[in-house]
């Protein structure tokens, strides 16, 4: 596994996390966290399986 699979692997809970943070926090309404949330994680399994 390369280094940026690893990078992948560890920002992208802490993406998802920040936007649990930031809907509970008032700053995000919930579709907003949910487009955010799936945007992240598309991003990420392209980046990862194209590597």
């Amino acid at each position: 596994m390369r280094d940026a699979q690893i990078g992948l692997l560890i920002v992208t809970p802490m993406i998802l996390v920040m936007a649990v943070i930031l809907y509970r926090a008032g700053a995000l309404r919930l579709s907003s966290m949910i487009l955010a949330s799936l945007a992240a994680i598309v991003i990420a399994a392209v980046l990862f399986l194209s590597h």
